[in-house]
């Protein structure tokens, strides 16, 4: 009844002014659920192929590439400022240990030892003085020790994510020479490490990488990547449920997912953009993101629909439920989305194209957030809910055609200087705002203008591809996959990039592409297009 009563007030928007905690009664019980949930992670062991040099390339991707030396993998003593470079033959994230032996004399003095570990060749000779990015340095991948004694492993505690390792010895002794003898790997993730053998045809190489970025981004929560963030946001977690359902079926990692980032809620039961595991689970405090919570129920809908889970969509209704309201209140009266409604800055997140208006976009994402609820709605038998949710949406839909629409230009304009983008348009299609003719034209018209802002993100790309599909432009939708996660196929990596941009391979929104994911979880949907959206890629062409 508590819970009856209280998503009755959430519905309406009325918080009860008693309360302190919308979410008290349940939060122990959903953080219950979220740890039951955490997977045991499969563990393998990983050794490098091959020494290898990295050399200048100006047809690689950032211009390096990594060639097999002629050197032996192992024996040759390290001389100072030399470094020598490993391939672990593919992307792996887990923990590194380096064995040395004594070739000359014995050790009379400890040896200061640089080590290096990157996702790709460019970042294994790049200087990092003077740092360029507003992100910490930290997260780059390198270690300065002293070793005192050499005869023991030398583990390194702190979780690595990448392919290639490099090992300089800073600093060493006249007395006695040394190599290394071994260098191994234990790499971690809770989806299996065997290979997959997909049910259909697959894309090959562009299939397989996207395959190994969910992999390594599946640990005990959904990272969005595993070198730099390496924490549960929202949004990310959508896409990697999309994924997961659609290859490893790993549903316990998205349920752990859905619990957590509802059990670390704020009082006034508003979702965080992104969760920390450790060194007990916490949100990123402030950080709260309209569009990263609209993306919530959507995951929670695609969790259902393949697990077929009522219960937990049941348990988890109110927080459903409170982050539609809460949207709610940037809207005008008549269902137009405007943030100077309230005076409430929400951060919006879901592109990063600089001067991207987002108005009519986060109208288009809360419609489609509204769809979810809806049938979510029908699952635990809440048909007049359902309804509403609808009604809602519809309303939204008329405000948007009749104040946002361009009837001459048969596209969608954003803000008051009546901005066209991409990401306009793709929201009015995948939100269903426009569809058949109305949605051909819109993706068809926005094409045509020069000055039309770009998709800026691989999410964002991917609602293109489902715009496309939407509108049966099975063909635009097959180019852009092969044009776009195809272009980020390189011999030099097997995984998928958080930034992606085809006319410049420094693109980064962070002031330095060093500190930029070369693993991200957004980025894998591939697989979902590949094995649920079509029967087969070459569906997307027909």
């Amino acid at each position: 009844m508590k819970r009856f009563l209280l998503t009755i007030c959430l519905f309406w928007g009325v918080i009860p002014l008693c309360a302190q905690d919308v979410f008290a009664p349940w939060r122990a019980s959903w953080a219950k659920t979220a740890e039951a949930c955490k997977p045991e992670l499969s563990v393998e062991t990983v050794l490098p192929s091959c020494r290898v040099e990295i050399v200048p390339d100006a047809s690689e991707y950032q211009g390096y590439k990594a060639v097999p030396a002629s050197t032996p993998l192992y024996g040759e003593p390290l001389e100072e400022g030399v470094p020598v470079f490993y391939d672990l033959g593919r992307h792996v994230t887990g923990y590194l240990t380096v064995n040395f032996q004594i070739t000359r004399r014995c050790q009379d003095a400890p040896v200061r030892l640089r080590l290096f570990f990157g996702e790709l060749p460019s970042e294994m000779t790049a200087p990092l003085e003077p740092w360029a990015s507003d992100l910490g340095r930290g997260w780059m991948q390198e270690e300065i020790l002293t070793v005192e004694d050499l005869s023991r492993p030398l583990e390194i505690p702190r979780r690595l994510s990448g392919r290639y390792l490099s090992i300089e010895l800073l600093s060493g002794s006249r007395g006695f020479d040394f190599t290394v003898s071994e260098v191994s790997f234990k790499a971690v993730s809770s989806a299996s490490f065997s290979e997959y053998a997909p049910d259909g045809n697959s894309a090959g190489a562009l299939y397989d990488r996207a395959l190994n970025t969910l992999r390594e981004c599946m640990q005990t929560v959904y990272e969005d990547g595993p070198k730099r963030d390496r924490r549960l946001w929202g949004i990310d977690a959508y896409f990697g449920t999309l994924s997961n359902n659609s290859t490893f079926k790993n549903h316990n990692l998205t349920k752990r997912c859905l619990y957590l980032l509802a059990s670390l809620s704020s009082e006034e039961g508003l979702l965080f953009a992104d969760v920390f595991e450790t060194p007990s689970p916490h949100p990123q405090d402030g950080n709260i993101s309209l569009d990263c919570s609209l993306f919530y129920p959507r995951m929670l809908l695609e969790y259902a629909k393949a697990t077929g889970d009522v219960e937990t969509v049941r348990d988890l209704w109110p927080v459903v439920v409170r982050q539609v309201e809460a949207a709610k209140e940037h809207l005008t009266a008549e269902g137009l989305f405007c943030p100077s409604v309230t005076g409430k800055y929400s951060w919006l997140i879901f592109d990063w194209n600089e001067g991207l208006d987002r108005d009519v976009q986060t109208q288009g994402i809360m419609i489609w957030a509204l769809r979810g609820c809806s049938q979510l709605a029908e699952m635990i038998g809440e048909r007049r809910r359902s309804a509403e949710f609808d009604a809602f949406a519809n309303k939204m839909a008329k405000a948007v055609l009749k104040h946002c629409y361009d009837r001459r230009a048969r596209l969608f304009v954003s803000g008051p200087e009546r901005q066209v983008s991409w990401n306009s348009q793709i929201w009015m299609v995948v939100s269903g705002v426009v569809s058949g003719e109305r949605a051909v034209a819109a993706l068809e018209s926005v094409a045509r203008d020069p000055k039309a802002l770009t998709p800026g993100t691989p999410a964002a790309n991917h609602f293109l591809v489902e715009a496309y599909l939407m509108s049966g432009l099975n063909s635009k939708a097959g180019e852009l996959l092969t044009s776009y996660w195809g272009g980020m196929v390189t011999d030099q990596t097997d995984t998928l990039f958080e930034v992606y941009d085809p006319s410049n391979d420094y693109t980064s929104p962070y002031g330095s592409w060093q500190v930029n994911s070369y693993c991200h979880l957004w980025s894998t949907t591939p697989l979902f297009f590949f094995r649920t959206a079509t029967s087969s890629p070459q569906s997307l062409r027909d």
